[in-house]
């Protein structure tokens, strides 16, 4: 009796396979041709290929913050400062990326050091946090509070939005598993099932040229919702939280789209009471002499 249940079970995943073989066939036989991948632009990055476990710090053996040393002891690019603020100091952490971190300039000219020192040669006594490193999207702005900055005990944290962050947030989180990419490369039954083609954003530019795609909209959402989790989190800790977004330099140039994008930010901010500052106006007044690429400020752009 069990030799002949074996044996029905046998015939049953023969069955089965040949099934699924005369399936694949046929999605083969009616696969249109595929259009080739767009590339994604350098500047939206795969967590699992830049970062592995998702998040990263620079690493530093510095013990202070004397000129030859441009990592602090959280590697990060900033100078090293005490857990308890100065008396009589506040203290503002500002969550970023690479336009955060200065890249492509000095650690001096980085907008949190050069808004530091103007609150000192204003007579102010704040203390401006750079926390923010290449390639951090909104989920390791959200770790970074988690891991470095709450210990700090900042009065304000400023989330520093570069409009990157949406669709690496989108593309990363919305990725399927390594085991079903896998089978969607190799089987034209899976891709016919599952029907994945154009879920990728490959760049800023989409969000402004399809703004009502479902995938911009689904990006759109879960970066609003990595903002709520964020804001949570740093309301929670006694501190409070605000919203700073930068362009990127097509939108200050001619025959720039409209701003779709930081239209759907303002009205998020709106209706979830959150401050919000749109830096498109101001940069948009000095043109593409504000950026020393496609997004990075220049020195005079972080003045």
């Amino acid at each position: 009796m069990r030799r002949g249940l074996l044996l029905n079970l046998a015939l049953s995943g023969a069955t089965a396979l040949v099934f699924l073989a005369v399936l694949e066939g046929a999605a083969r036989l009616l696969e249109k041709p595929r259009p080739p991948r767009p590339q994604v632009a350098d500047y939206i990055w795969d967590w699992d290929d830049k970062m592995p476990g998702g998040f990263y710090v620079m690493k530093s053996d510095a013990a202070g913050w004397p000129p030859w040393e441009e990592f602090n002891r959280d590697g990060l690019r900033d100078r090293t400062r005490t857990r308890e603020k100065p008396e009589g100091h506040a203290r503002v952490a500002i969550l970023g990326d690479s336009v955060t971190f200065g890249a492509e300039t000095r650690p001096d000219e980085a907008f949190p050091q050069r808004l530091e020192a103007r609150f000192g040669a204003a007579g102010l006594r704040v203390e401006v946090m750079n926390v923010g490193l290449m390639g951090w999207s909104t989920r390791q702005q959200r770790i970074a509070w988690q891991r470095i900055a709450r210990a700090y005990e900042p009065d304000l944290a400023l989330l520093a939005v570069c409009l990157n962050d949406i669709p690496e947030l989108f593309n990363n989180l919305s990725r399927p598993p390594r085991w079903l990419a896998r089978l969607h490369a190799g089987s034209a039954l899976v891709r016919l099932v599952v029907n994945a083609e154009g879920r990728e954003i490959d760049s800023v530019e989409r969000l402004f040229a399809e703004p009502e795609a479902p995938r911009v909209r689904e990006a759109m959402d879960r970066f609003f919702e990595e903002v709520r989790a964020l804001r949570r989190e740093v309301e929670a800790d006694g501190a409070s939280f605000a919203m700073v977004v930068f362009p990127f330099r097509f939108q200050v140039e001619e025959g720039a789209p409209r701003p779709v994008v930081q239209e759907r930010v303002a009205s998020f901010c709106a209706s979830e009471g959150l401050r919000c500052l749109d830096l498109l106006p101001t940069l948009g007044r000095l043109g593409p002499a504000a950026f020393g690429d496609c997004d990075h400020l220049s020195p005079g752009g972080a003045a």
